[in-house]
């Protein structure tokens, strides 16, 4: 979470990263012919030997629409964002927040949200349990992502399954709008968008999410969310273990949250509205 120069970078990584890359090309030599990098240093890159220049890793980048940070990332975690990048609907909505046509005003707010939240909403394949999870939003580069975790239980063995999403934030017209995307052999996308925070910090932030429940036979499905963010180690370490799925009634849910969170349709009207406080 923050700004580019506060990533941890493992040299070890790089190699893992850049071999995965070159898996899903034709050949090594056409990548090396396209970025204009000599096919023998390439190889050493590919090993491990040595490390890119500061303008060859600025060429690679350029090439696998990265940032010089991505190829440094964990192995599971690079993966993640690599699948997340080569989805249609995110490669339209990264090309939508090219950093040459965003409000630099843009930016400087979606700063206020990064950090990480702890959300509430009623689970679709659940009656009336509240699903707890855990949301990171994090600048890279001129980009802005989120790290999205629900924990559930596997309906056979009631093992607890960790179920990750990742996607891209971006802001208009004073909406935050955040679109996930779970990687597998049956890929999903989840749409959220939240009324902006006013406050001098952001703490409490509510809207609307649509996704698909894979529990539900695919079905889509809208609710109410609240993203609640923390502040601190403890609190963090405190908000994974609060992730899960609660009955209505817990008393580890406010009263506040539950009654954000409920999903009505008002009389007079013919769909599901977020309540605004």
């Amino acid at each position: 979470m923050g700004q580019e120069d506060n990533v941890i970078r493992d040299p070890a990584a790089l190699p893992v990263n850049l071999r995965y890359l070159c898996a899903r090309h034709p050949s090594v030599a056409d990548i090396c012919r396209r970025i204009g990098i000599n096919r023998q240093q390439f190889n050493k890159y590919l090993a491990g030997a040595s490390l890119p220049s500061p303008r060859n890793l600025a060429r690679i980048c350029g090439f696998f629409g990265l940032e010089p940070n991505d190829l440094y990332l964990p192995r599971h975690d690079f993966a993640a964002l690599t699948e997340m990048r080569a989805g249609s609907l995110l490669s339209a909505m990264a090309q939508h927040a090219n950093p040459q046509s965003r409000d630099p005003a843009a930016s400087v707010e979606l700063e206020r949200y990064c950090g990480v939240y702890q959300t509430y909403q009623y689970a679709p394949y659940a009656k009336s349990s509240i699903l707890v999870g855990l949301c990171q939003i994090s600048r890279r580069g001129e980009q802005f992502l989120s790290k999205y975790v629900e924990v559930t239980e596997d309906e056979t063995t009631t093992r607890r399954l960790n179920r990750p999403m990742y996607g891209l934030v971006t802001l208009e017209g004073g909406f935050l709008y955040i679109l996930d995307r779970r990687a597998g052999e049956n890929p999903s996308y989840s749409l959220t968008v939240l009324f902006p925070n006013r406050g001098v910090k952001v703490g409490r932030v509510t809207g609307m999410t649509l996704s698909i429940s894979q529990h539900l036979s695919g079905a889509p499905y809208a609710a109410n969310i609240v993203y609640e963010k923390l502040a601190g180690t403890t609190q963090l370490l405190a908000a994974a273990r609060r992730m899960r799925l609660y009955d209505r009634n817990t008393p580890a849910v406010s009263d506040e949250i539950k009654h954000i969170i409920t999903n009505r349709i008002r009389e007079g009207q013919h769909v599901l509205s977020h309540y605004f406080i």
